[in-house]
């Protein structure tokens, strides 16, 4: 392995980026690595409007491992599969914009490849912080909304069939891998004000069903910030509402009768297992009912589509 690219896809969030992209040329997030491997950090500008080029230039001047690449379609899917054409190397790490990586961050996605050479994909923990404190009505259930993806320090193993596949901001992938399952699918992940996210589900899923092997390490940390407009329930219901339309998206078929029937009394299992109501399960109860609500939308919209 001669070289390694950390890829940061972002739009028109200039000041979190830098943060991201310097959390990654500290130090300490590349202690550890070999000397004769070059750490590449290639930036995807995803057409922004904002101050981003010119915040990235000046770091690419001060910084020789900068690549800024413009990348005018939105999406994150294009945005991810424009990285895996620009990388210069077999491997990429996946680092969103929103998040900074821990100590030895680089070297241990990398150890994972040395020490299990026929894996072509490494997830890593993603632990929450909240910039203004964690809202008392966010309860565990909640988690995985916020990209949670709790991992002990010192795990290290491949990821079981029924196991939950890491996250996208914080994945390694071998490019050639990826490509042969064909990227990032288009028809998933976030575009513009869209919260429909799955695309790297879908493509470590295809993975999985080639036979490629996904591990998951504990020692590959990032720190996902979440800011004061995601921390309020409106966020959050909007955010239920398009994991539902994503996992429909994702199973496929139009079975509507199931969904209507956890639209409709799911909710009241799951408050008759709650020995009281308090804010975190109200809010439960509001999260339940708009995910079902998604993914009856997504039935009906694949129907009027095909």
């Amino acid at each position: 392995m001669k070289s390694v690219t950390v890829a940061v896809c972002s739009r028109n969030r200039g000041p979190a980026l830098q943060r991201a992209v310097e959390s990654i040329l500290g130090s300490d997030a590349v202690a550890g690595i070999d000397a004769s491997i070059a750490v590449d950090v290639l930036v995807v500008d995803n057409g922004s409007t904002d101050d981003t080029a010119e915040r990235m230039h000046r770091l690419a001047a001060r910084d020789a491992r900068v690549r800024y690449v413009h990348e005018p379609v939105a999406g994150i899917s294009v945005a991810r599969n424009r990285a895996l054409h620009e990388a210069q190397s077999d491997i990429v790490i996946f680092v969103d914009d929103d998040e900074t990586v821990c100590p030895g961050f680089v070297a241990a996605h990398l150890d994972v490849y040395t020490t299990q050479p026929t894996c072509s994909a490494v997830g890593g923990a993603m632990d929450l912080y909240f910039d203004d404190g964690e809202p008392r009505w966010v309860s565990p259930a909640l988690m995985g909304l916020y990209s949670s993806y709790p991992v002990v320090e010192g795990a290290l193993h491949r990821v079981a069939t029924d196991e939950l596949l890491p996250f996208g901001g914080n994945l390694s992938l071998r490019i050639a891998d990826a490509n042969a399952c064909g990227g990032f699918s288009t028809t998933l992940g976030r575009v513009g004000k869209s919260l429909i996210s799955g695309e790297e589900t879908a493509l470590l899923e295809a993975m999985r069903a080639s036979g490629f092997e996904i591990w998951v390490t504990g020692a590959a940390r990032i720190r996902h910030h979440i800011p004061t407009e995601r921390a309020r329930v409106m966020w959050v219901l909007r955010r239920s509402f398009a994991q539902g339309r994503t996992e429909q998206r994702i199973a496929g078929g139009a079975e509507w009768s199931g969904a209507v029937l956890h639209l409709f009394f799911g909710g009241l299992r799951l408050l008759l297992k709650r020995k009281s109501v308090n804010s975190r399960v109200f809010v439960e109860y509001l999260v339940h009912r708009v995910y079902w609500a998604g993914r009856l939308t997504e039935i009906v919209h694949s129907r009027r589509t095909h």
